[in-house]
């Protein structure tokens, strides 16, 4: 994988936003990269979808047909941003740091 386009944007526990391009060129926009703690994370895009009793629930675009498949994609994007920022910013980022 990829990591491009970075975008600092800070809230809450977000730090900011890329793109990630897996290996078969699918790209990923918005994909966000959490911290908190000492530790990183990534989430993929999605979307609030309001209910009709009036609350909002987080609507993942993404699914994954397993638990293990989505670790493995998470840690392998977590590892192309951390590439991207050692990149960017001339400093090493932890795998999961």
């Amino acid at each position: 994988m990829i990591a491009s386009d970075w975008r600092s944007v800070v809230k809450g526990t977000q730090r900011g936003l890329c793109t990630i391009k897996t290996a078969s060129g699918l790209r990923i926009h918005e994909v966000r990269l959490h911290e908190r703690d000492g530790e990183r994370w990534v989430a993929l895009p999605g979307k609030y979808w309001k209910k009709e009793n009036g609350t909002s629930v987080w609507i993942s675009t993404f699914n994954f047909p397993d638990a293990e498949t989505k670790k493995l994609f998470k840690a392998q994007a977590l590892a192309a941003i951390n590439v991207m920022l050692a990149e960017l910013t001339g400093e090493r980022h932890e795998a999961n740091r």
